[in-house]
């Protein structure tokens, strides 16, 4: 239970074993393909929708140039009547010239006709949410789906939106080595690559000419943010931009997990269901079914928490807390915030403003 006199920290998961349980929701209503305690792959269809089009009008008079009390005479369909994609709806033939005509844009019907102008309605067009990662449906319906999985879980910071999966093969022999052209080969071919150090611009071009499914760094300079935007595969970074290495806990477990099958979500959302980017490496069946805690969303700012700094002049160090006290310090800028002294893996005690500080685990 949450008390309000207590401080608590927005929480990173980094955990060699746990239970994940995703949602898969569809946008509207519509009806679940699978059904409870069955098992899905990443690219098997959980859930599928039809989401209507907008109505479309389109001016035949203008578009023709004629008189709006001729416009209904061109038409070749009439109210209530349906059309296919790219049949004619509309024709134009004048002397000496060739017919002039107008397209459907897509299937649907005619609903109405009105002074030159037409109003067509497009046919729903079908949606379908696959699974994403591999697990068990734990519950189904016309909403969408509920996936558990046990497994490995690393979160992170930032994310160009994409999913994917694959074989995950982590890239350089240390902590620090950014994402360069030069490691990126042909065996790289449908891996999630993994590197401790900054995400490089020539590695990424490189990434997208081996086709990996996936890339996840420490961090990336902030120039390259519209690049890996555009990336068609997922891209996730773990601290921030800049050139900071990934936290020793995920990068070790990143390589535990090396040469094992992967789904990499780049998804976050900050505001309403906020979420974080993240990878998950599902455990062999064998092992899966031992796993039975979920982390919690969030911690306390108590001693011997785990944190890391997400912010600031001490951006990416980890430790834990020393002290349960929260003071409000005044720090070389000038500002007064509220700090909690950290204990950093290295020995060194240090105040760092509690918004500069996340959890993990």
């Amino acid at each position: 239970m949450i008390d309000p006199k207590t401080f608590y920290l927005p929480m990173a998961h980094i955990l060699a074993q746990t239970r994940i349980v995703r949602e898969r929701l569809l946008p509207r209503p519509g009806e679940a393909e699978v059904s409870a305690d069955q098992r899905v792959e990443p690219v098997d269809v959980v859930a599928r929708a039809f989401v209507p089009d907008m109505p479309r009008v389109y001016n035949i008079a203008q578009m023709f140039k004629v008189p709006s009390s001729r416009a209904h005479t061109l038409l070749l369909k009439h109210a209530g009547e349906e059309f296919a994609k790219d049949e004619i709806i509309a024709r134009h033939k004048r002397t000496l010239e060739q017919a002039r005509v107008i397209r459907a844009p897509a299937p649907g019907r005619l609903l109405a006709e009105h002074e030159g102008e037409v109003l067509l309605e497009m046919m729903p067009a079908p949606l379908e949410l696959k699974a994403g990662i591999k697990g068990v449906v734990a519950n189904a319906s016309r909403f969408g789906v509920v996936i558990q999985v046990a497994g490995a879980l690393v979160q992170g910071l930032w994310g160009n939106g994409k999913t994917n999966f694959g074989v995950l093969k982590v890239l350089g022999a240390v902590r620090e080595q950014p994402l360069t052209a030069e490691l990126i080969d042909v065996s790289c071919l449908g891996t999630i690559v993994v590197a401790g150090g900054a995400l490089q611009p020539a590695g990424l071009k490189q990434a997208e000419a081996q086709q990996v499914r996936g890339i996840i760094c420490g961090s990336m300079p902030a120039t390259l943010c519209a690049a890996a935007l555009a990336a068609p595969f997922p891209v996730v970074i773990t601290e921030g931009f800049g050139a900071v290495p990934m936290a020793g806990p995920a990068y070790e477990l990143c390589r535990a997990s090396n040469s094992r099958e992967a789904s990499l979500d780049a998804v976050a959302r900050t505001r309403w269901g906020a979420s974080r980017p993240e990878l998950v490496v599902p455990l062999p069946a064998r092992d899966a079914a031992v796993v039975t805690e979920t982390p919690r969303a969030y911690a306390a700012i108590v001693r011997n928490v785990r944190v890391r700094v997400t912010a600031g002049d001490e951006i990416g160090r980890t430790g834990h807390i020393a002290s349960d006290q929260v003071r409000a310090r005044e720090f070389e800028s000038g500002i007064r915030v509220r700090a909690a002294e950290v204990e950093f893996d290295d020995g060194e005690t240090g105040w760092i403003p509690v918004n500069n500080l996340e959890a993990y685990i």
